[in-house]
């Protein structure tokens, strides 16, 4: 991927980071103009996603598992595999930034842990009606 970045021009503007300490990785979120995620398979959710955004910073993800449902509230999502559209997209967004607080108030909203232990017990009760 290094020698592809240089190849295309872009190398002195691209870091490729490595593997990480996660108390690293807030200081990589707020110094980035955007996360891209791109798996091709199902994952529940993508921490990632989240943490990038608690910070204001925009993610653009495949529309596969969990980031589907977090990342196409803003429009920030793309189909798997099509680089094309992740790289339209990917400009879209910088071009046109969305305002960090809006970031950060949906992941408050949505996924803190006040929120999240919420709907986690009313899905336990719900579940013992059945019982």
């Amino acid at each position: 991927l290094k020698a592809l970045a240089c190849s295309l021009g872009v190398g002195d503007r691209v870091r490729f980071c490595g593997r990480m300490q996660y108390d690293q990785l807030p200081t990589l979120y707020r110094a980035a103009d955007i996360v891209l995620l791109a798996p091709i398979w199902p994952e529940p959710l993508g921490r990632a996603c989240l943490e990038a955004m608690s910070l204001g910073t925009p993610v653009l993800a495949t529309k596969v598992g969990g980031l589907a449902s977090v990342v196409e509230r803003f429009g920030f999502g793309v189909e798997a595999g099509n680089v094309i559209e992740m790289e339209r997209r990917a400009l879209e967004v910088l071009r046109n930034p969305l305002e960090e607080s809006k970031l950060r108030r949906y992941v408050v909203d949505n996924y803190s842990v006040d929120r999240v232990s919420e709907r986690f017990l009313r899905s336990l009760e719900d579940a013992g009606k059945w019982l």
